[in-house]
């Protein structure tokens, strides 16, 4: 019994990170399709290479911590949306925050 409980654990553990991983590509491509840019200048932006973006979209590679915080700073976006946690794209601390959402929605 309890080696069926570790079982169905382990699976459930296993979609969950397959449903992250899926995600954050997902999150990605979607923001960078949402600001009309192509891969070359999104991952110019944030300092990686066009192949290893390609890879993250494709949900090939999962992206560094590193990597998803400079994003979410740069596009100011939350990483509970990049991570699927939250609906809420839009992080909101301060004042040049919410000057750049109504910049960024023109």
């Amino acid at each position: 019994m309890i080696f069926i409980i570790c079982d169905i654990l382990i699976i459930a553990f296993k979609e969950v990170d397959n449903m992250q991983e899926s995600s954050i590509s997902e999150k990605i491509k979607e923001l960078r399709t949402d600001l009309k840019m192509n891969q070359k200048n999104f991952s110019a932006a944030i300092g990686i290479r066009q192949s290893t973006l390609s890879s993250y979209e494709n949900g090939v590679v999962t992206p560094s911590n590193d990597v998803l915080l400079t994003i979410a700073q740069k596009f100011h976006v939350s990483l509970d949306w990049l991570f699927g946690l939250s609906e809420n794209k839009v992080q909101i601390s301060t004042l040049s925050d919410i000057i750049w959402v109504f910049i960024a929605d023109e």
